[in-house]
């Protein structure tokens, strides 16, 4: 069984991802989705964690993707001691927006 490795989250990807939530409750007033939201991104760090090189590589060196929900991108450096998130991207933002490094 492979090693567990631990999740780092950015500052940016904190940020990215309470921006999700905070709209899907406040703007959209859907707690359903917002909770979703939540548990799939658990499900999918819980995944990265055990199977990093198994997610979607990247252009870049040592860094993955994994989708969740179609409608979100999780991007993720593979580091030796653990993975570090750098972005949660919503498909709906302008790609230009991601910032990697």
């Amino acid at each position: 069984m492979p090693t567990k490795k631990k999740i780092d989250w950015t500052h940016t990807a904190k940020i990215e991802f309470n921006e999700e939530i905070i709209y899907w409750i406040d703007e959209k007033e859907n707690y359903a989705y917002a909770e979703r939201i939540i548990n799939e991104t658990e499900k999918a760090l819980s995944f990265i964690a055990e199977n990093p090189y198994s997610c979607t590589p990247t252009d870049y060196e040592n860094i993955r993707k994994v989708f969740v929900l179609n409608r979100y991108t999780i991007f993720f450096k593979i580091n030796q001691e653990d993975i570090r998130i750098l972005y949660f991207f919503n498909k709906d933002d302008n790609p230009k927006k991601i910032k990697l490094y």
